[in-house]
């Protein structure tokens, strides 16, 4: 099998841009690895918002020529920018797995989360365990982070206690966490990996997220937002 090689980049995000091509790198090697096939093409779109995509013209192209098959190495965001949904007919396509993020992983708000603090759900329609970020779409650095994640099963008696990253067994009634490292900070404008929420068992609960961060004011600020039961039903969840 033959493929070409499509890559993404943002020029106009550097930092992002090159954490996300180290990632499909490493997401198309893997691919590789379990789909042996020759390279003939490698093309690196520079990704501008709202503007044509000549380098995947250029792939698709080549595949034709070629009888290749096109591997797409990333189709999330890079950044700030938007999610890419290719519909692509005329050759065939494959798409390298998704990097796997551990908890703590950062990245740029996207361009139309909600102000201040939300919880963001990038793959909130999917019936399978996706990311949960909390959301920090301020001017400021939120410093002392502590984040509780619990369940309950039922009736809502009361939100976990404040404390840090739960990593306790989903479905446990009443509430539990157990405590991990507080984060440091989260910069002005960025979204933290925090949890990974899967419909198919956590939708027939109720999960709780409580949330205490400095201020730059110096004030301790407390936060609080519940999900479900049931599947998840919008990208953004306002924290209160």
């Amino acid at each position: 099998m033959d493929v070409v090689i499509y890559y993404r980049a943002r020029p106009s995000e550097p930092a992002y841009s090159s954490q996300a091509l180290t990632e499909q790198f490493q997401a198309v090697s893997r691919w590789m690895t379990e789909n042996p096939a020759s390279v003939i093409a490698e093309c690196v779109e520079q990704e501008v918002d709202g503007a044509s995509r000549p380098r995947l013209a250029e792939a698709i192209a080549t595949c034709k020529r070629a009888g290749a098959r096109l591997l797409i190495a990333r189709t999330e965001p890079i950044g700030s920018g938007l999610q890419f949904d290719p519909r692509i007919g005329s050759v065939p396509v494959a798409i390298a797995p998704k990097t796997h993020r551990e908890t703590g992983h950062v990245i740029l708000s996207p361009h139309d989360a909600l102000l201040g603090q939300s919880l963001y759900f990038p793959d909130y329609r999917a019936m399978r365990a996706a990311p949960v970020y909390l959301c920090n779409n301020t001017d400021d650095t939120l410093r002392n982070l502590q984040i509780t994640v619990g369940c309950i099963s039922s009736k809502i008696e009361s939100l976990p206690e404040v404390g840090a990253i739960a990593d306790s067994p989903r479905n446990e009634s009443p509430p539990a966490a157990k405590a991990s490292d507080t984060l440091s900070c989260l910069p002005a404008r960025s979204s933290i990996l925090i949890d990974s929420y899967d419909p198919l068992t956590d939708g027939e609960t109720i999960t709780g997220y409580a949330i205490s961060f400095i201020e730059p004011t110096e004030h301790e600020r407390q936060m609080t937002a519940l999900v479900g039961p049931g599947s998840l039903t919008a990208r953004f969840i306002k924290l209160g």
